[in-house]
């Protein structure tokens, strides 16, 4: 008696079929896991950049002295095409402030003066903006100065 046709060694056709399906399923997976992490990539690198610009935009203030309240922009020329920055400087509320950490904490309607020697504290905000896959991007930075006396 001859054996029966689906008794032979081999792969039917469906077996390869749903074979191949998967292998496609699970390769569109690992593409797809590869071209976020290639994504998360760049933009650690563009916030790392960023970053290092924001501090050498805060390092021409301090060396500038004393920041005159205004605000300013500008570029990093072509060492960082596509980066730019913006500054501005305003005179700090520092009883605003005060009372917002306060609140924070649940103490509400306490006046607390403000020393003397802190009347001239100068808020200075520093973003640096870049596109990113169509979309702007920014990261920020706020420092005090304070003027010597």
């Amino acid at each position: 008696m001859a054996a029966s046709r689906w008794s032979e060694k081999g792969f039917s056709l469906i077996e390869l079929m749903v074979a191949l399906a998967i292998f496609a399923a699970s390769f569109g997976v690992l593409i797809s896991a590869h071209t976020g992490a290639a994504r998360q990539e760049v933009h650690a690198q563009n916030l790392f950049t960023a970053t290092s610009l924001a501090r050498e935009v805060l390092t021409w203030t301090e060396v500038d002295g004393y920041p005159e309240p205004g605000d300013t922009e500008g570029d990093f020329g072509d060492n960082f095409p596509g980066y730019s920055w913006r500054r501005s400087v305003t005179d700090a509320d520092l009883t605003g402030m005060l009372a917002s950490m306060l609140s924070a904490y649940g103490i509400e309607g306490v006046d607390i003066p403000i020393p003397a020697g802190l009347s001239g504290v100068r808020e200075v905000n520093i973003s640096v903006l870049w596109e990113e896959r169509g979309k702007e991007e920014a990261i920020s930075l706020t420092w005090y100065a304070v003027a010597e006396e």
